[in-house]
């Protein structure tokens, strides 16, 4: 008898440094960090996961990434879940997703240390595009990395998607 393939878990929500334009996911993105529906019920909640990827060092198309050295985090509960932000809570701290008409990121605090990685599109100050990693947050990342900019419009080194039902 063959077995049915096992489900494959998707992403609820999803930071990328969008290497090709696409503003789509896809085998020319690089991962920052995604929320994984473990539990397959479409809404974030306890017991998924938080996987994380690289994240950019610089504001400019193409740059380096550096990995995060802490992998995964298991989501123990949700602060925040709506159509534009989703903020979740783990062991190490807080991760928060948005996408909206003004801007888009991905931020992650541990109460001491946090890094944001922020996509600003319009020119209502502080109009300034963000890279701020800093060690000790809760991804562990590799090395610290601060670049800011004040480039209008979307630009690739950060795109969000969200696609969950809200709780």
């Amino acid at each position: 008898m063959i077995e049915a393939p096992a489900p494959v878990p998707k992403a609820l929500a999803i930071a990328y440094t969008d290497l090709n334009g696409s503003n789509t996911f896809d085998s020319d993105a690089e991962l920052i960090a995604e929320l994984v529906d473990t539990n397959f019920d479409d809404t974030p909640n306890a017991g998924d996961t938080v996987v994380m990827g690289r994240y950019p060092t610089q504001l400019l198309p193409g740059a380096s990434m550096e990995q995060w050295n802490h992998s995964g985090h298991i989501v123990t509960s949700v602060d925040h879940a709506s159509p534009t932000q989703l903020h979740v809570v783990t062991a190490a701290g807080k991760h928060q997703w948005w996408s909206s008409p003004s801007s888009e990121g991905y931020l992650e605090v541990d109460g001491v240390q946090g890094s944001l990685i922020m996509d600003l599109f319009t020119s209502d100050p502080p109009n300034m595009d963000t890279i701020d990693v800093n060690l000790g947050s809760p991804g562990e990342p590799a090395a610290d990395a601060y670049a800011e900019s004040p480039v209008l419009g979307d630009q690739p080194f950060i795109d969000v998607d969200l696609e969950y039902s809200t709780p």
